[in-house]
């Protein structure tokens, strides 16, 4: 069964997602989706939303640009571009993967805020630790999907940020 996969493309790692989902199968077709070929999106039947640099603030209504591992340039371009994918993606009912900033994204779009920085706000810090990443643990809602695989209602998770 021939499946096409949208991949938005990214300046950070974008070589990794292919590989990653094809990983040798013939079967699956990865289009790379850019605002200069948005047409092919509508061949695709899932959607992932690929890591990168931060959202632009003013999309979850802040003014603040200065914040601790800022990026020196946002893209807000692409933010618009990644955010009418998204909602495409939702009105045809397909899948999303949104990874790092496609998570942050994703939460922007369906009208979610943003904690710029975990630990200037009184969170753990996510980041890599040297060479390993950290942990942290998560709960679990009962009545989530999540729930359902994986039995618990507490666990740890990895986290890279």
């Amino acid at each position: 069964m021939h499946i096409v996969i949208g991949i938005t493309h990214t300046e950070v790692n974008y070589e990794n997602y292919p590989a990653w989902i094809q990983s040798g199968d013939r079967d699956v077709e990865v289009v790379t989706l850019t605002p200069e070929n948005r047409v092919e999106f509508d061949r695709c039947q899932g959607l992932i939303l690929s890591g990168g640099v931060d959202t632009h603030p003013t999309f979850y209504g802040s003014d603040v640009l200065d914040y601790p591992f800022a990026p020196e340039q946002f893209d807000e371009g692409r933010d618009q571009f990644e955010m009418d994918l998204f909602h495409q993606a939702l009105e045809r009912k397909i899948p999303v993967l949104a990874i790092c900033r496609g998570m942050q994204l994703a939460n922007i779009a369906l009208g979610g805020d943003m904690i710029q920085d975990l630990e200037t706000s009184g969170y753990s810090n996510h980041r890599k630790n040297g060479r390993s990443d950290g942990f942290h643990p998560i709960s679990i809602a009962g009545n989530s999907l999540l729930y359902s695989i994986a039995g618990t209602k507490v666990d740890l998770v990895n986290s890279a940020h």
